[in-house]
């Protein structure tokens, strides 16, 4: 589990995403047994895995586009290698 906390500044002329070491925080829950955990918390700017999909709060795709970017290859080159025509394919 993680959390993202959702604040802006303005610097500069421009709305940025407040980092945590600019508005700390902490979120617990408690898990299966009841034993109270720390949830894990992200900058806004990072990725993180939900749901198989890697997005991150300020809508930065870098790390989808680079995990997806080896399975869009071997797509290509099967669709390349295929006996499929342009029909079937498309």
């Amino acid at each position: 589990m993680f959390w993202y906390l959702i604040d802006f500044e303005w610097v500069g002329g421009n709305w940025r995403y407040k980092e945590i070491k600019d508005c700390p925080g902490k979120l617990y829950a408690n898990d299966i047994k009841n034993n109270r955990i720390e949830l894990h918390r992200v900058e806004p700017h990072i990725a993180e895995d939900a749901l198989g999909i890697h997005l991150a709060l300020s809508g930065n795709l870098e790390q989808q586009t680079t995990n997806m970017r080896p399975m869009a290859m071997e797509w290509a080159s099967s669709l390349k290698h295929g006996k499929l025509s342009k029909s079937e394919s498309g």
